[in-house]
């Protein structure tokens, strides 16, 4: 009774999927959730952070509002759904308090506002993902890694950082009509202007030393500035290290794609015995302890210091 017939959830077009998404699944009603006192919600959540330190919330606009498709209707004839989500996020504090868990919300593509503010409101983080993250300035090619984030080259609905880096996704998308030639031109543009921008700033930086470096050094490289950054933490995808370009996920597509059917490449016993998997994670490892260490130390300084002058002003 909580879920409404004759819709489904999806997304709106955007520059990627130009004919929008329809994700196949029923949305919840907000009226009759509210007056169920969020049962179906909170058990839902409570079921995660039986095993999860860390949650990371899909798509944690839907908390504000969902794109809702009725039935019979094309993935861009869609309406917004709303529902209460000063509501939802005291039960996520409440249950991830009870859990002493982290919380993390995905507010990756067109997000507005309000809702980053949100998140920083109620003490959620972020997402820094580092393909998002690119402009064409050299200088600041990268944007700074924040103290709020969960760092990454990409997730579960992006390509492959070899598959971003080689610009297989784009003309994978326009196989499946999903862009036109002349927007993977333009957008392709714009990657290269970015990808020879991110290579400028990670030799300044040190991160890189050859003037051509093969993808797995720029990976390589890419993760190292993250581990150096003030992300409390930072999340690796293993196939980004030997270099896969297959995705696992086309996000709004069903039948074209075998999404999550793919086997892995290697299997975990294998990832174990690889050099080149085990050589990176050591690699970013050290960086991490190294970097992180120094970072949290100053910050713990810096709340030693609020706390002492707060006491002092109690005084």
């Amino acid at each position: 009774d909580l879920f409404l017939s004759g819709c489904s959830v999806g997304a709106p077009p955007d520059t990627f999927f130009r004919k929008g998404q329809n994700w196949g699944f029923p949305p919840t009603d907000p009226e009759r959730e509210r007056l169920d006192s969020y049962s179906y919600f909170i058990a839902g959540i409570r079921n995660h952070l039986r095993q999860a330190g860390m949650l990371r919330i899909d798509h944690i606009m839907g908390l504000h509002r969902l794109y809702v498709i009725p039935d019979g209707f094309d993935a861009g004839e869609g309406a917004y759904l709303r529902g209460s989500a000063a509501e939802r996020y005291a039960i996520l504090r409440i249950e991830a308090h009870r859990a002493g868990a982290t919380l993390i919300g995905e507010d990756l593509g067109t997000v507005p506002r309000s809702v980053r503010s949100s998140l920083k409101q109620e003490g959620i983080g972020r997402m820094y993902v580092l393909q998002s993250e690119l402009s064409d300035d050299p200088d600041e090619a990268v944007t700074p890694v924040g103290r709020d984030c969960l760092a990454s080259l990409g997730t579960h609905d992006m390509p492959l950082f070899a598959a971003f880096w080689k610009e297989e996704d784009t003309d994978l998308l326009r196989k499946l009509g999903h862009l036109e030639p002349e927007n993977v031109r333009r957008i392709n543009a714009e990657r290269g202007d970015r990808r020879n921008a991110l290579l400028v700033y990670l030799m300044n930086r040190g991160l890189l030393k050859d003037a051509n470096p093969d993808l797995e050094k720029i990976i390589a490289a890419c993760h190292t500035l993250l581990a150096t950054g003030e992300a409390p933490a930072v999340m690796i995808s293993l196939e980004d290290l030997w270099l896969e370009t297959r995705p696992q996920n086309v996000p709004g597509t069903t039948n074209e794609q075998p999404n999550w059917s793919r086997r892995s490449r290697l299997s975990l016993e294998e990832m174990m015995r690889s050099d080149q998997v085990v050589k990176a994670l050591k690699e970013f490892a050290r960086s991490r302890q190294s970097e992180w260490g120094s970072h949290h130390a100053r910050r713990q300084g810096e709340s030693d210091a609020h706390r002492a002058e707060k006491r002092g002003w109690k005084r």
